[in-house]
């Protein structure tokens, strides 16, 4: 169905609609905040060129619609849990960003800006699915059947508070100005289980991974070792927990025999990146000799850089793994570029012949959600600058 007919829908069922390319109104729409545009206007507005959303004016003009804007997905779920009931009626969508947005009815509201996001009131837009920006769309999750929004205080079921857990998920943690991994303080084996919480499906491969280091941190604390009976009461309370958010497909046996090898495999703690002094140091370092000889883009050269660093920090004989979502996260000169222009500039470097690619990893997979990294080797002099 196309974006046009979607406007058509919500505005039949009285809500006060405009169109958007990305984010952007495409008319100044302030005017509107308590009147509709005529049948005319609306249908010259949606029939532009480029139109890629749906945005609601909330606020009397839209049935008293309110929107909570949940930025951080480990406070949607935190909301979730406390307020299942509310979860289950109340329409709610996902963001491209990872996000929610959950919309009620009441007279009113304010708009609040929150640590974890926005209750959005009298006036200010939210999106509609099924609105793109940069091609993700806004999806329901639980839809508006038939323009009904389910009457509510947003301040008496939680959504004007901050829902942030004192112990986040490891990456909402990660830090988004700096090169490191923010080290959560494990304490008690609440804590382990509390950083290694899935917010999405398929994400359990990669959090036994975390759950295993929380282990580690936990027993660095104690200063002792969690004997092979206490992991798995712990895995057991990982389990429950995982499956009140209906993040659990398979038997927990599965889960416990995952979990279990984590915990004898992972030697290093949670936080612990042996490659973040590669990070710290590349961008201020002297690029290759040879970079700038072979003339390599500014982006090549400062991957060049940093992976001569990473060779440097873990050893001249030893090869080293990092993903090409971390490179775009952590290194400042590729921060937010696309993965896929990260690889192919990996594969520049590897066909010039300054790193060699022991291992190539493999893409996103159901048993690996986030890819596995490929592992690397520097193969110039480290003293080349």
């Amino acid at each position: 169905m196309s974006i046009l007919k979607h406007a058509r829908i919500y505005r039949n069922w009285g809500f006060n609609v405009i169109p958007l390319t990305e984010r952007t109104p495409r008319f100044k729409w302030e005017k509107n905040k308590a009147t509709f545009l005529s049948n005319d206007e609306f249908e010259s507005a949606f029939k532009q060129g480029g139109i890629t959303g749906i945005a609601m004016i909330l606020g009397s003009s839209s049935n008293n619609t309110f929107s909570r804007d949940f930025d951080v997905s480990a406070s949607y779920a935190g909301w979730q849990d406390a307020y299942s009931d509310f979860a289950k009626v109340l329409p709610i969508s996902s963001t491209p960003h990872s996000g929610y947005h959950i919309f009620g009815r009441s007279k009113g509201v304010p708009t609040i800006t929150l640590d974890d996001g926005e209750l959005r009131g009298e006036g200010v837009l939210a999106n509609l699915p099924p609105s793109t920006v940069n091609g993700k769309p806004y999806q329901w999750i639980n839809e508006i059947y038939n323009g009904n929004i389910f009457e509510c205080d947003p301040f008496e079921i939680g959504l004007a508070k901050v829902w942030t857990p004192t112990i986040q998920p490891l990456h909402v943690v990660k830090a988004v100005k700096c090169r490191k991994v923010t080290q959560p303080e494990i304490r008690t084996i609440e804590d382990v289980i509390a950083v290694s919480l899935p917010i999405r499906p398929r994400m359990n491969d990669e959090m036994a991974l975390v759950f295993a280091q929380a282990v580690r941190s936990l027993e660095k604390h104690l200063n002792t070792t969690l004997s092979e009976n206490e992991l798995i009461e712990a895995i057991k309370k990982w389990y429950d927990g995982a499956s009140k958010r209906g993040f659990t497909r398979d038997p927990y046996e599965c889960y416990e025999v995952k979990f279990l090898r984590a915990c004898k495999n992972i030697i290093y703690p949670l936080g612990y990146n042996i490659l973040a002094p590669a990070f710290e140091i590349a961008p201020l370092a002297k690029p290759p000799k040879v970079a700038l000889e072979i003339g390599l883009s500014q982006s090549a050269t400062a991957l060049a850089t940093f992976f001569r660093e990473a060779q440097r920090v873990v050893g001249i004989e030893k090869s080293f793994f990092v993903s090409c979502d971390d490179i775009s996260k952590m290194l400042p000169s590729m921060r937010g570029m696309d993965t896929k222009n990260v690889h192919a500039i990996i594969q520049t470097l590897k066909r010039r012949g300054l790193i060699d690619i022991p291992d190539r990893g493999s893409p996103r997979t159901k048993e690996y959600p986030r890819g596995k990294a490929a592992t690397y080797r520097y193969l110039y002099p480290l003293d080349d600058t």
